[in-house]
């Protein structure tokens, strides 16, 4: 197992709470690489977390441990959970914050409940699993220590998902959701390339009230202040504005429906 730790959360930088993380997971694994991915996932945001989870742990080589904690249950019976999926370990609770990467998964994906104390730190907080649960494990790991030994194996058929997007393509015209914003305030949508692939250049996508004519292929493509929709780098259509912000500018708030159609 390779000694490389990613750390997404929706701790903040204000407190200290990914650095004890961080002081766990070195107590355990002296040697470890820890990268931040990001500490700023709004509060709760399961949808978000998933997201950008799912966008970026592909770009890691294989054996690195993922600890992802956006944990609104944090004490509750839900399950702690190591997910080995694609040559890659993903560590953090089931609760659907893991929905992208088990959607994208080529190959099986291996599970095991981290519920073998012997790998936790003691006495555990029953509001910082982070610390106590999912880094403990994940330094664990990065110091060799197998996966499987850690807990009980779980069926990967039973982990939590969140409900699907709207995705619904039909013959000219495509409909999707927005998922969430990012720090720009661009808007991500559930509608992937491939879904608009067969709709060809000429499109026209509403969004709210919002019309808006063909897709870009830079912000700069139309006047600061103006909305614009690109595929964004992660493959999905985005609703932007250049020089601004979507989110704050146009009002629109995940769930909102997208429609491409032939213009």
């Amino acid at each position: 197992m390779a000694s490389r730790i990613t750390l997404l959360t929706d701790y903040g930088y204000r407190d200290g709470f990914a650095g004890a993380m961080k002081g766990v997971i070195l107590s355990r694994s002296a040697a470890a690489t820890i990268v931040d991915l990001s500490h700023e996932v709004p509060a709760g945001d399961l949808r978000h977390a998933s997201c950008v989870i799912g966008a970026v742990a592909p770009y890691y080589p294989a054996g690195t441990i993922h600890v992802v904690v956006v944990d609104p249950t944090v004490g509750t019976d839900r399950l702690a959970v190591a997910i080995v999926c694609d040559d890659q370990v993903y560590v953090g609770p089931d609760n659907g914050v893991f929905t992208e990467i088990l959607a994208n998964a080529i190959n099986p994906v291996a599970v095991t409940a981290l519920d073998n104390s012997a790998f936790h730190c003691q006495p555990v907080s029953s509001t910082f699993h982070g610390r106590d649960v999912f880094a403990s494990c994940a330094g664990y790991m990065a110091a060799g220590v197998p996966v499987g030994a850690m807990g009980s194996p779980v069926d990967p058929a039973t982990l939590v998902r969140l409900p699907e997007p709207l995705v619904d393509v039909e013959s000219g015209l495509a409909r999707g959701e927005i998922l969430t914003s990012d720090h720009f305030g661009n808007l991500i949508s559930s509608l992937r390339a491939a879904h608009l692939a067969a709709l060809g250049d000429n499109v026209k996508v509403t969004v709210g009230s919002t019309v808006i004519a063909g897709l870009s292929q830079a912000f700069a493509d139309v006047p600061a202040g103006q909305p614009l929709a690109y595929l964004g780098s992660a493959g999905r259509l985005e609703i932007a504005v250049n020089r601004g912000s979507a989110a704050e500018a146009l009002g629109l708030v995940p769930g909102t429906e997208v429609l491409v159609e032939r213009a």
